[in-house]
């Protein structure tokens, strides 16, 4: 849900490795509420990506929500800017989900196909699809109701998501359709509902998923695009603001009872 592909956002990321130091897995997109058919969530996914400098091998790690249950375990290795997106297996396999999200899925509003997201690189595809048995995720959720956490295979919680709509959380049910996104790949804190955004179709990668026999051509999201690392940097004032500077420096001076 933000740059334009993969390949410029891995670019970024490798950049700006070294504020890392290490491997490290996060959840960076969540679509809980699609417009698609979403019985026992079925068009229902999650993005993760290793925002780190360092492979990591994942082995038996799994989701798992406040109900605890129905969550599958998946395995995947992910190099440093490496995303994996899970899905439902009992509704969508991966190559139904590339269908309606990769080549050829058009940007709302433009003719031009969208097909950076999935674009393969020496044979294989720009990120991974894992199906995986699915728990569900509350269409409304509340600090209560939606406690997503990713687990490794000791059960130890790698990050969390506690998720809810409004109190500084996107509101996505109006229409719904849209997934959530994390802004800030450098963020420890995915609690903080200032961090994620609502994907709007043309805006930084998301698109409007195609119509297929599982999808519904109303959702939105940027499954396999990450977004740039945020500039941290200061921002120098511009020269209208510097003069300003100097003419309140300048009466303060003038004050100045000698």
């Amino acid at each position: 849900m933000r740059l334009g592909g993969t390949k410029t956002a891995f670019a970024l990321l490798a950049a700006s490795s070294a504020a890392f130091g290490e491997g490290r897995i996060v959840i960076t997109e969540i679509m809980y509420n699609p417009d698609s058919n979403e019985r026992g969530g079925a068009t229902e996914w999650v993005e993760l990506a290793n925002v780190g400098d360092e492979p990591i091998q994942i082995t038996d790690w799994k989701l798992r929500d406040e109900d605890r249950s129905g969550w599958g375990a998946f395995s995947v290795r992910l190099e440093p800017g490496g995303v994996v997106v899970l899905v439902n297996e009992k509704a969508v396999s991966e190559a139904s989900f590339r269908a309606a999200w990769d080549a050829d899925s058009p940007i709302h509003g433009e003719s031009e196909p969208m097909t950076d997201p999935g674009e393969e690189t020496s044979g294989e595809p720009a990120y991974a699809i894992i199906p995986v048995k699915w728990g569900s995720l509350a269409n409304s959720p509340s600090a209560e109701n939606e406690r997503l956490k990713l687990l490794d295979e000791k059960g130890e919680v790698i990050c969390e998501v506690n998720f809810e709509e409004g109190d500084d959380w996107p509101i996505c049910g109006n229409p719904d359709g849209a997934s959530i996104w994390l802004t800030d790949l450098a963020a420890t804190d995915l609690n903080d509902g200032k961090l994620w955004r609502p994907s709007e179709a043309g805006e930084a990668g998301a698109r409007v998923c195609r119509r297929t026999e599982v999808f519904d051509g109303a959702d939105v999201g940027s499954p396999g695009a990450l977004p740039p690392p945020v500039d941290r940097r200061p921002v120098a004032p511009t020269a209208e603001e510097e003069k300003t500077a100097e003419d309140e420096a300048t009466d303060e001076d003038d004050r100045i009872d000698y």
